[in-house]
């Protein structure tokens, strides 16, 4: 070989060289991995195998660049969590909402997709993980999620073999509601109150007034709309006297 066909040689490897250090640059900066490694990470996160999601997660925790897909696959993995009962809460901090924290704000969008998801799990946990980032924009996304939860309750709680699961999801995205703004969860829970389609969205609603205030009026043996101008009464003076 020539000295002028090394030297072409040499030109060509050090571009290629320089061509992929500048795609593996470009990709960290975007907080992306190659799409094997990827790929890979995304399908055991949503893997039945509780050994496969475990080793995805530990992977992740030692990363520091976490891509789009990945987040998205975060928030599905919360189908596996299992359904806590009364009286704890309906949700807690697992590996999964953990390292959606960590990655908070972008993980925001996934976790607010998460609350209209078709597994309960997924809209629990996903309510409870945007509490724990004190997401105020996902206030608005959460009170749509609980008028479609109360539907659920209104249609299921009649013949529900066990009523708490079957409130799990509302539970948590109102608590999760009352750690972002405790205010305005009471006030929404109230105006649902004065609308409530039925007696089973009523007494939902009024013992979730007393869970998130138990000071606040009892509303022993009153009619809902009678109940919830009390409730709006003792709101309105509450708020009075923290201004004071």
């Amino acid at each position: 070989m020539t000295l002028s066909c090394c030297r072409q040689v040499i030109v060509i490897v050090a571009s290629i060289l320089l061509f992929r250090c500048d795609d593996f640059g470009e990709r960290q900066g975007n907080g992306a991995e190659y799409p094997s490694s990827e790929v890979s990470t995304v399908h055991h996160l949503t893997s039945k195998s509780a050994r496969e999601r475990a080793n995805a997660l530990s992977s992740l925790q030692h990363r520091v660049n976490v891509s789009d897909a990945e987040l998205r696959a975060l928030v599905d993995s919360f189908r596996y969590e299992k359904v806590i009962y009364l009286p704890g809460p309906p949700a807690t901090a697992t590996s999964a909402s953990k390292l959606l924290v960590k990655h908070a704000p972008r993980s925001t969008q996934y976790l607010i997709e998460g609350l209209s998801a078709a597994d309960s799990n997924v809209r629990r946990h996903a309510a409870f993980t945007l509490s724990e980032i004190r997401a105020r924009s996902a206030i608005s996304p959460i009170r749509k999620a609980l008028g479609a939860e109360l539907d659920r309750a209104n249609a299921a709680l009649p013949s529900a073999e066990d009523p708490r699961i079957t409130l799990a999801p509302f539970r948590s995205m109102l608590d999760a509601y009352a750690r972002i703004d405790w205010h305005d969860a009471v006030s929404w829970t109230a105006e649902q109150l004065r609308g409530a389609p039925s007696d089973v969205v009523a007494d939902v609603l009024m013992m979730s007034l007393i869970h998130l205030a138990p000071a606040g009026p009892p509303c022993r043996d009153r009619s809902p709309t009678s109940c919830a101008s009390e409730w709006e009464r003792w709101i309105r003076e509450w708020y009075h006297r923290k201004m004071l």
